[in-house]
């Protein structure tokens, strides 16, 4: 009996002991400082926007030092507190700066493992979000509370799935029109025969429309491999002016990259570097990207990428490389940008085991601006109140073509 007491005991105690795993007790106020000081002292090393946030929201990021200490400070709760952070991470208005590792974190881990399979430095991005400081589940369950709610709520709605790619064709026009709202990583292959089909469609006809408003981005191999190499006839090579700056962090995930990579410095086309690049502590490395033909379909017509504001990441990297390129004709209205460079990288705060992510890797247009300061301009500026009328808009005008 006495054995059945000690070990239900035990029990007991591991019970206790694994439910509270991932929990973290209210922190203390000293803990939130040294918290955001590595936050701070991270992305001022390391993160390479500055500039632009001041220049396009008149926010000075890294003066508000004080007034963000003060903010984390009067929280009096772990769920005020990664609210305010939240909050101070918006204001440096970049979309691959926040919290998502911590939001989407099952998702994150299961696709940085699969990647990792096959490009192995993506182990970091790995081994960081398996962090033992981490705690992401219980600043999910803060983080994500109110959406949670919201969704259990209305879990008796029937929503439709969204759908990310369709087709159709304007056979008076012989013109083809193929939408992709997200270049989701897990639809590349799934998307591959309708997008085959389609193309095998239109291969006598004189046009074909890739619109891409309101894509956010996903993974520039959906853009290549399902969309370019099958309509290209020959290997297209194309400039990259990737930049970082030689922060520890980067060195941490990409040490081989800031070796080999060159001080910014105003050079050749590049002429219109921000100013805040060229204090020495930013790397440049130039490097040419290749798409290969795969089985191309021989469509001869002529290619329009229609673009709105919202097209972002990679969804941004295929308007540079069609202006790179001139591989299409891009029309519509300036892009959202940041879809020059890589994965933004994560980092786990020290005191509460919060992951942050930044965009590490930054890149230039051909003159030198910062992609993801001016963009991509369009060769054909098609202004309008919404992406439908966007479309109907550049079709009228390929209708009147001579």
């Amino acid at each position: 009996m006495a054995k059945n007491r000690i070990l239900t005991g035990f029990a007991v105690c591991l019970i206790c002991l694994l439910s509270s795993c991932g929990q973290r007790a209210n922190l203390t106020q000293e803990q939130k400082r040294r918290d955001f000081e590595y936050l701070y002292q991270t992305l001022k090393q390391n993160y390479p926007y500055f500039g632009v946030g001041l220049r396009r929201t008149g926010i000075d990021w890294l003066a508000k030092h004080d007034e963000f200490v003060e903010k984390i400070q009067a929280t009096n709760s772990d769920s005020a507190y990664i609210f305010a952070l939240r909050d101070i991470l918006r204001e440096l208005g970049n979309g691959h700066a926040d919290m998502s590792f911590v939001s989407y974190y099952e998702d994150y881990t299961s696709l940085y493992k699969k990647i990792a399979d096959e490009y192995p430095r993506y182990k970091k991005w790995v081994a960081t979000l398996e962090d033992r400081k981490a705690r992401p589940r219980y600043w999910q369950r803060l983080l994500n509370g109110n959406r949670q709610e919201a969704k259990s709520n209305t879990a008796q709605t029937v929503v439709s799935p969204r759908v990310d790619y369709s087709d159709s064709l304007l056979v008076k026009e012989k013109t083809g029109i193929m939408s992709v709202t997200s270049f989701n990583l897990f639809n590349i292959e799934k998307d591959k025969p309708r997008i085959d089909s389609f193309l095998h469609k239109i291969r006598d006809y004189d046009h074909l429309i890739i619109n891409i408003q309101n894509n956010g981005g996903g993974a520039t191999r959906y853009w290549k491999e399902n969309i370019v190499s099958r309509l290209i006839r020959d290997t297209v090579i194309y400039p990259q002016y990737t930049v970082i700056k030689d922060g520890s962090m980067n060195r941490h995930f990409y040490p081989a990259y800031v070796d080999s990579a060159r001080v910014v410095a105003k050079e050749g086309t590049l002429q219109h570097i921000p100013v805040e690049l060229l204090d020495g502590t930013f790397r440049l490395k130039v490097e040419t990207d290749t798409i290969i033909p795969q089985n191309p379909v021989p469509f001869k017509g002529k290619i329009y990428l229609l673009v709105n504001s919202a097209v972002f990441s990679s969804a941004e990297g295929f308007a540079y490389f069609c202006k790179a390129t001139n591989w299409a004709t891009v029309a519509g209205v300036q892009t959202g940008g940041d879809g020059v460079g890589s994965d933004p990288v994560p980092f786990v705060l020290p005191e509460s085991g919060i992951i942050v992510r930044y965009p590490a890797l930054t890149g230039f247009n051909a003159d030198g601006s910062l992609n993801f300061e001016t963009c991509t301009i369009p060769d054909i500026i098609i202004e309008s109140e919404n992406s439908h009328e966007r479309l109907n808009k550049l079709i009228n005008g390929i209708r009147q073509e001579p």
